[in-house]
């Protein structure tokens, strides 16, 4: 069994390891929710550019409201089966 002075070092260290890995962590967090310049260059790296994005976005949305228009059956049916699925994984 171990001794109190032991364990007292061992919990030492343990917060000394904790202390460490917590300033590590800091200092490759320092991008805030309002930083786009970081998000930018990430999307840059990956082959994205903010452009391309939106272009994508506004044709989804765009066909999104068309099945609607075109569809109306399988609109409700898709937003009954969201609904049943989402209230599934609530439980």
């Amino acid at each position: 069994m171990a001794t109190k002075a032991e364990l007292e070092a061992e919990l030492a260290a343990l917060k000394k390891e904790l202390d460490a890995a917590k300033e590590a962590s800091a200092d490759t967090v320092d991008a805030s929710p309002t930083d786009t310049g970081a998000l930018k260059k990430a999307l840059a790296d990956a082959g994205l550019a903010p452009e391309d994005i939106e272009a994508v976005w506004d044709q989804l949305s765009g066909e999104l409201g068309a099945l609607q228009q075109k569809n109306p059956m399988l609109t409700l049916v898709g937003a009954v089966v969201l609904g049943f699925v989402l209230g599934r994984m609530s439980k």
